[in-house]
């Protein structure tokens, strides 16, 4: 069944005050969306029944997006240095990363990188939220003070219903809280330190090429550390933050 506008907007869906995209035909989508998604390919197998409504959120190290579309859709996205995890809200889809499928539903999301095969079943839902590399892998330097020598990917399925996701997915859903709830818009610093835990708790939940870097014991602070901080501190206690 199509949605109109009027119905996409009345639902209880995320990111609803960001609408991006309402694209009725698979030609409308690729010049609307499918660049910004890193598609390079797009087909549908009933443009009859398309119908495709997507919202966007830039965040300060990636950005958030919501999709669902009625007819079944696949996209073939190109090479990007960023990380994308989906997360089913209704329906379900397959991301297919080096010939690996794996499915998205209620029970498990997916984690790829930019490069990858993307199916979305009919009546698909689902949030996906893309972060750059770069910006992962300093965090993950700034955690463990160890040298990043090798790329970073993470292993696709993502579980979820354990404590851990669980944690992850809380974090999630608080951005997702204070960007539809906000009255004058998120705070800018606020929705970042979220963020910055969305990243931590990504690279502390999921096994990746890296994880032995966390399971190690991370080094005390250095006293050239702690002066530095002290410093700051002292030179900028006065003001607002």
């Amino acid at each position: 069944m199509r949605l109109s506008t009027r119905d996409y907007f009345e639902m209880q869906v995320p990111l609803r005050g960001h609408a991006d995209c309402a694209a009725s035909t698979v030609v409308d989508f690729r010049k609307e969306v499918a660049a910004k998604l890193g598609a390079q390919r797009v087909w549908t197998e009933s443009d009859s029944e398309f119908e495709v409504r997507t919202s966007c959120y830039e965040l300060p190290s990636g950005a958030l997006w919501y999709i669902q579309n009625c007819a079944p859709l696949t996209l073939e996205c190109g090479d990007a240095p960023l990380v994308r995890v989906q997360i089913q809200w209704a329906g379900a889809g397959v991301t297919t990363i080096n010939s690996q499928p794996v499915n998205i539903s209620a029970a498990q999301a997916c984690i790829s990188p930019a490069q990858a095969t993307l199916e979305f079943g009919a009546g698909f839902r689902h949030i996906g939220w893309h972060v750059r590399t770069d910006v992962l892998i300093r965090k993950l330097v700034a955690l463990t003070g160890a040298p990043v020598t090798r790329p970073l990917t993470f292993e696709p399925v993502f579980r979820r219903g354990t404590a851990e996701s669980g944690a992850f997915l809380t974090i999630l859903d608080s951005i997702l809280a204070n960007i539809d709830y906000a009255r004058c818009g998120a705070p800018f610093l606020f929705i970042a330190e979220l963020e910055h835990a969305l990243m931590v708790s990504l690279l502390q939940t999921c096994r990746h090429s890296l994880s032995t870097l966390l399971d190690s014991k991370v080094p005390a602070a250095g006293p050239w550390q702690v002066r530095q901080v002290e410093e700051y501190i002292a030179t900028h206690w006065k003001h607002a933050v």
